[in-house]
């Protein structure tokens, strides 16, 4: 869910809107409001979110992200995937199961 950061003034929205794809889950301990809930995209070999910034067309902005696995699924995993911004490999994102 949206809410706003009373410390910073950040204001944190859901990713629904975004995205199609995915399955969305809870961390199971106490975690920053931020990152209480996660998007999972068990299917598929690419999940994309669509972003329209409001600044439009030809403008500059900034995409930050967050990852953290939080064993939610109870396999102590390692995840490991690749982030594309457009069409083009970014980064390999490599998550350990601590918070």
């Amino acid at each position: 869910s949206s809410y706003t950061d009373d410390t910073t003034g950040i204001n944190y929205v859901s990713d629904s809107s975004f995205v199609e794809s995915g399955v969305s889950k809870s961390v199971p301990f106490e975690a920053k409001r931020q990152i209480q809930n996660l998007r999972s995209f068990p299917e598929g070999s690419r999940n994309c979110y669509t972003l329209i910034p409001k600044q439009g067309k030809g403008k500059k902005y900034l995409i930050r992200t967050s990852f953290m696995y939080g064993n939610y699924d109870g396999e102590n995993g390692s995840p490991e995937f690749d982030l594309f911004l457009g069409g083009n490999i970014w980064d390999t994102v490599s998550l350990n199961n601590k918070p």
